[in-house]
C-alpha cells in the first residue's frame, strides 16, 4: 500500500499502524465504501473508490471523546489469480477530516 506521501507501507507496518490507530477508537458510527469506477484490462483491474468513516475517538487525555469524520479516495490495483481477484496496490488520493463537525487541517 502507498500512503498519501507515496511511501510504500508493508504488511507488518500496516498491521502495527492499524492496531495503534484502532486502540483510540471506542466505536465506529458509520463506514461506507463506494466503488466509483472499474477499468478491467485482461487479468488486471484499476478500481477507484470513495470512503466515508465516522467514528468516536479518544483524545490524548484518554477521556475526552470526539466525533471524527474522514473521507478518502483510493486507486486500487486488483489482479486475477487462480483463487480469484486479489488486491495488490492501494494508493490514497486525498480526502478531508472533520472533528466535531468542524474541518480539521493537520
Amino acid at each position: 500500500m502507498k500512503d498519501e506521501a507515496g511511501a510504500v507501507v508493508g504488511r507488518d507496518e500496516l498491521k502495527q499502524n492499524v492496531l495503534r490507530d484502532w486502540s483510540i477508537i471506542p466505536r465506529t458510527l458509520a463506514i461506507q465504501t463506494t466503488v466509483d469506477s472499474v477499468e478491467v484490462h485482461g487479468s488486471e483491474a484499476t478500481v477507484y473508490t470513495s470512503q466515508r468513516w465516522e467514528r468516536l475517538m479518544l483524545e490524548r487525555d484518554e477521556k475526552t471523546i470526539d466525533t471524527v469524520l474522514t473521507t478518502q479516495k483510493h486507486r486500487e490495483i486488483w489482479r486475477l489469480i487462480s483463487q480469484g481477484w486479489m488486491n495488490y496496490d492501494v494508493q490514497e488520493l486525498g480526502g478531508g477530516i472533520w472533528v466535531n463537525g468542524k474541518p480539521y487541517n493537520p
